[in-house]
């Protein structure tokens, strides 16, 4: 598959873990096409190794550690990220607000010193960070 496209996908079957942002966004944008929704994630994996569906839309993190098991080594990512939601965040009550401030203060110095880009790449091979 390289035409990630609606029009590209026509006659294909995608999956997707039900109730999740990515199944919201393929049944809005990809209506026409085949799909399937499971439980879990893994029964989408097993279905997409298996080959009873043809591609999944997943969680960028969540499917590249995916892909680097034995079971992922079918598969392999295409098209451009599509990004969903408002990413995620941290609460503090409203009233914690010096504890706010450290946060923001101390986020703020580990971009400005490079450690965030260190712990960035330790774990993922592309940036977290929304701007």
């Amino acid at each position: 598959i390289t035409d990630i496209s609606p029009e590209g996908l026509k006659g294909k079957t995608l999956g997707a873990q039900s109730s999740t942002i990515q199944a919201s966004y393929l049944e809005q944008d990809y209506g026409s096409i085949d799909m399937k929704f499971y439980p879990t994630q893994e029964e989408v994996n097993l279905d997409l190794q298996a080959g009873r569906i043809d591609a999944l839309l997943v969680d960028k993190i969540v499917g590249l550690d995916w892909l680097k098991t034995a079971d992922g080594a079918c598969c392999e990512v295409v098209g451009t990220d599509i990004p969903l939601g408002g990413g995620v965040g941290a609460a503090v009550r409203q009233e914690d607000t010096d504890l706010r401030d450290q946060i923001s203060k101390a986020i703020e110095e580990i971009k400005a010193d490079g450690t965030y880009e260190k712990i960035n790449a330790k774990y993922f091979p592309f940036s977290i960070w929304k701007q």
